[in-house]
């Protein structure tokens, strides 16, 4: 019989042949012997298999547990504890008594100089001497480190107005300021409540009214947050990470350093960016990539959007999200005032001559004890005038790299500590060292400074002229707020002030401007900001000279 004979008649038991199918099938049943055998076969089979599958197979499963049991015993027997060997013994033995013997010759050695090393041990001992002594506090060490380690990798609530932590149980109680959250927790806010969380790789999100969020994923490297509902503001962070990615009805926003905000709407969600570039995913879409300064709305439907301009309620968020960020504590650059030291001899000892200059310093602490000076005639000697420092001018506009010297020049130039100039011979003035031929000058901007603010500065105002700083927003404000030289606080506030201007926000270049004046009321912009903010170009009567 050939193949296709033997479905039909497979499709003939079955039933599945139309009448005209059928009909010829069974008129060549009649005229086929062979056909008529396999015809046979085919109905015991169908047969078979229909009796195979109404029996229900019978296992064994109480003897089948019975075994796994009597297995897993066997496994997790504790063998039983053997008799030592007597040879093992007398070894151990033999070990104990060379090591009494040794460590007793040891000591019996050592008796001969035991009087000497107490004479050394009663010595008295300077105060920084033992503090090099003293063994840090290793556990105490550790435990810090093993707290702050643990503080890292979760996520910490900085504010909470009314909102409510969700735990992975389903459980709710009410969200305060400090709390810790894990991966796997959810804030809701109410209406008229908000939530401000810093996440473990330094970034920090805000919850307006009416949101609901969930820690998807919270690590140091990895950040993984869903908007269920509302709107989800984000600070990221420029941290080393592997991904950090907001979802959001299908949308999913992947971000690098940047600003920006998620809102679930009724329609879908969309992604408005303040500052840098995000990449937005979306299902049976092609990646696309949203700028600085623009909002994208996609639906339910999946139809193409085209980026729009932030809307009033982008700008409130992002207001929102700015006036939550904590204050930047920035470090005083001005040189504390020196109290007058005491007049020492003008011939100092000559050990203190030649101890190295890490010990001369160390005596020069308010810790140490000054020397006695010894009686001799009182000292006549017209002390040198001290040459003033010359007040540092204002830096110009454009930004230089700093000039590179050799390290004896400066060396040289400096006073070596205790020595005294005789009152004969005029002061000798210190050499200016040779500057060094750089392209700094050729350069604009500072971009071959060994600064790395300075050149990020430097490129950024090179970008502010065109229309492409918008990725440079999130450094400047990193470096406005905790930069430790003012001159780069002053010229990061001013660039991204002009940069928002560029990107037409206007209100955003406001709360720069008006920022800038606060910090630096007669800098060296001042007349700039005022003038954009619509003020006299004069400063205020009341303002204190820089």
């Amino acid at each position: 019989m050939a193949g296709h004979e033997t479905e039909s008649l497979w499709a003939l038991a079955s039933g599945e042949l139309d009448a005209s199918g059928k009909a010829r099938v069974e008129a060549h049943l009649t005229e086929c012997p062979a056909c008529a055998a396999e015809w046979k076969r085919v109905v015991e089979a169908r047969a078979l298999l229909h009796t195979a599958r109404s029996v229900e197979p019978q296992v064994r499963w109480e003897a089948t547990g019975a075994k796994l049991k009597a297995a897993a015993a066997k496994r997790m027997a504790v063998p039983e504890r053997r008799f030592a060997s007597p040879w093992a013994l007398t070894l151990a033995a033999a070990c104990a008594i060379a090591l009494v013997v040794w460590l007793g010759g040891t000591r019996w050695r050592s008796g001969a100089t035991q009087a000497p090393a107490s004479a050394v041990a009663s010595a008295p001992v300077s105060p920084s001497k033992q503090d090099a002594v003293r063994p840090p506090p290793v556990p105490e060490k550790q435990e810090r480190v093993a707290t702050r380690a643990e503080s890292t990798a979760t996520t910490e609530a900085e504010r909470a107005s009314g909102a409510v932590l969700r735990e992975a149980t389903g459980q709710e109680h009410a969200l305060a300021a400090g709390m810790r959250l894990r991966a796997g927790m959810a804030v809701r806010t109410p209406p008229k409540a908000s939530a401000v969380l810093r996440l473990p790789d330094e970034s920090r999100v805000r919850l307006s009214a009416g949101s609901d969020v969930v820690l998807a994923r919270a690590e140091p490297d990895a950040v993984h947050l869903t908007v269920q509902q509302g709107r989800l503001s984000v600070s990221a962070s420029h941290a080393k990470r592997e991904a950090f990615l907001v979802e959001s009805a299908g949308l999913r926003v992947s971000v690098v350093g940047t600003v920006f905000s998620v809102e679930r709407t009724a329609a879908g969600a969309s992604v408005a960016v303040l500052e840098g570039r995000v990449r937005v995913d979306a299902d049976g879409q092609p990646p696309r990539f949203v700028d600085a300064g623009q909002r994208v709305e996609l639906t339910g439907a999946g139809g193409a959007a085209t980026p729009r301009a932030l809307s009033s309620a982008d700008h409130q968020a992002f207001r929102d999200l700015r006036a939550a960020e904590p204050g930047a504590m920035v470090a005083s650059v001005v040189p504390a005032k020196k109290s007058p030291s005491a007049v020492t001899s003008p011939t100092p000892p000559v050990e203190h001559n030649a101890e190295p200059p890490a010990q001369a310093v160390a005596q020069a602490t308010p810790e140490a004890l000054a020397p006695e000076a010894p009686p001799h005639a009182a000292n006549t000697e017209i002390p040198r005038a001290v040459a003033a420092v010359p007040r540092e001018s204002t830096p110009p506009d454009e930004f230089v790299p700093f000039p590179g010297a050799p390290a004896g020049s400066l060396a040289s130039s400096a006073p070596t500590p205790g020595a005294v100039q005789a009152p004969s011979q005029a002061p000798v003035p210190p050499a200016e060292p040779r500057k060094r031929k750089t392209l700094g000058g050729l350069v604009p901007g500072g971009l071959l400074s060994d600064d790395s603010d300075e050149r990020f500065l430097g490129y950024a105002k090179v970008q502010t002229a065109g229309n492409t700083c918008g990725q440079f927003l999130v450094g400047l404000g990193e470096i406005a707020a905790a930069s430790p030289l003012a001159g780069h606080r002053e010229q990061a506030r001013i660039l991204r002030g002009r940069c928002f201007n560029r990107q037409h926000q206007p209100a955003d270049a406001e709360d720069e401007f008006r920022q800038y004046l606060r910090e630096f009321p007669n800098g060296r912009y001042a007349t700039e900001a005022r003038i954009a903010l619509g003020m006299s170009a004069e400063p205020e009567p009341g303002a204190a000279p820089r």
